[in-house]
């Protein structure tokens, strides 16, 4: 009798600490609009807003950190923080654990309408040597290649030049993710921007966490 109760007040007390428990995540500082620092340096967007609402929800307690996407992941495997937000899912297997998605989003072409009345994938296929302005990736690459081999290409670094570069008149397009790239046409104030309603690389957006933490990915 004198063991069961002693083992019930454990479990008790295994179940407090863990409903009291603290957790940490990580959250890349500059990726717009899902995740980035406001003009007062605070961390906000729409994967920030979807913790808020867990966090809320079921009243637990998460510090949220920002830095740079190498940093957050650097952290996550060194078990300085238990998951990091605004994470694609990889397709495979690997050491942590994934939630279920709660964002979508894909790449696509986006084209300067002062420059075309009207842009397509047919566009872009019949133009001779078409200059593309994107990321130096290879899957991106060999899928323009694949629409246009004469394509050529001018890379870039940060969504900042990606959607200035759609003002040269020599640049046929850019090619980038699709609702990150609205979204710095905006803040430039570029309304002739448009996107072209074909969207490739699908991918779904969630949190991954260290498979230390369980109860936290069923949370999330």
């Amino acid at each position: 009798m004198k063991f069961r109760l002693l083992f019930f007040i454990f479990l008790l007390l295994t179940t407090i600490t863990k409903s009291q428990t603290k957790y940490e995540i990580g959250f890349s500082n500059d990726y717009p609009p899902y995740n980035y620092l406001n003009e007062k340096g605070e961390l906000v967007g729409f994967n920030v807003d979807i913790l808020n609402a867990i966090k809320k929800l079921y009243k637990i307690e998460i510090n949220v950190n920002s830095d740079s996407w190498n940093v957050v992941n650097e952290y996550l495997d060194k078990g300085s923080i238990q998951s990091i937000g605004g994470v694609n899912f990889p397709g495979y297997t690997d050491d942590y654990l994934y939630t279920r998605s709660a964002i979508n989003t894909s790449h696509c072409f986006l084209y300067n309408s002062n420059h075309f009345s009207k842009f397509s994938l047919e566009t872009l296929r019949t133009i001779k040597e078409p200059l593309v302005g994107l990321w130096k990736n290879d899957v991106l690459i060999n899928y323009i290649l694949s629409i246009n081999p004469t394509a050529k290409f001018e890379f870039v670094k940060g969504y900042d030049d990606l959607i200035n570069l759609i003002d040269r008149k020599d640049i046929t397009c850019i090619f980038g993710q699709r609702v990150g790239s609205m979204y710095y046409a905006k803040k430039y104030e570029k309304d002739y921007v448009r996107p072209l309603k074909h969207r490739i690389l699908e991918r779904n957006m969630g949190f991954k966490v260290s498979k230390n933490t369980p109860e936290l990915a069923k949370l999330l």
